[in-house]
């Protein structure tokens, strides 16, 4: 199956406030800094105007030299049809970013087949707007609220999201015995105990298992988290919203 967008189902998640503008939320920009913006397109006319069209804009900074990509706050890709090859310039750009958390993509396209929903997510895909009709005003609000990050999705890639969420939690994290926190079942078990005021003692009758082996899960959990004690390691469920 393949997503046609159009401009009418276009949607926004947002953090804060916002605003509903020619069908689509706009955040309220407060930014100080201008956004750097690395423009993608296979096709050199579709990256001359593309770039042409947002360089008048106040709010953005619109990177022209490739070898400047690497700084990039936010990686815009334009093309007819997204399709594997059109990742490969944003994994690169991601994979060599000097920035903590390497710059989010906006994809404007008007066919997104299903199959790429995953590789795109992978590329650090979080907004999808129609390229037919884009106007500028959305266009330039959606990448500066990428920047801030917010997500801009249309209805049925929403659907397509959750759907490969389940797909994941059902067909993966289950049958292995994970829980969506990164967790096993045993450990998810042993830290919510903890967190209740149970001894090791309490926690190995609780759940039938022997105190070493709760020992163990324990000292596990904190070592791959790099926590200092049990208290700090409730603390940290607690503020991730393990438990």
């Amino acid at each position: 199956m393949t997503f046609h967008l159009t401009g009418r189902q276009s949607v926004v998640w947002l953090k804060g406030t916002a605003r509903m503008n020619n069908g689509i939320w706009a955040a309220e920009n407060s930014l100080g800094a201008l956004v750097a913006v690395a423009i993608h397109a296979s096709d050199a006319m579709t990256r001359i105007g593309m770039t042409s069209m947002l360089a008048a804009e106040r709010h953005l900074k619109i990177l022209t030299d490739p070898a400047e990509f690497a700084v990039a706050d936010v990686i815009l890709i334009v093309e007819e049809t997204v399709r594997g090859e059109t990742l490969t310039l944003p994994a690169e750009v991601r994979a060599a970013s000097p920035h903590e958390t390497p710059p989010r993509c906006v994809i404007v396209t008007d066919n997104f087949p299903d199959t790429m929903l995953v590789p795109a997510i992978e590329c650090g895909m979080a907004a999808m707007l129609p390229r037919s009709g884009i106007d500028t005003s959305v266009l330039t609000r959606t990448i500066v609220g990428v920047s801030q990050g917010m997500a801009y999705f249309p209805l049925r890639l929403q659907a397509g999201l959750l759907a490969e969420f389940d797909r994941v939690i059902n067909k993966v994290l289950k049958p292995r015995g994970i829980t969506l926190s990164g967790l096993s079942a045993r450990e998810h078990d042993v830290i919510r105990l903890l967190a209740n005021g149970y001894d090791t003692e309490q926690i190995a009758a609780e759940l039938a298992y022997s105190g070493s082996l709760i020992k163990k899960t324990l000292k596990d959990l904190m070592d791959r988290y790099g926590l200092r004690s049990r208290s700090h390691a409730v603390a940290h469920a607690i503020r991730s919203g393990i438990i």
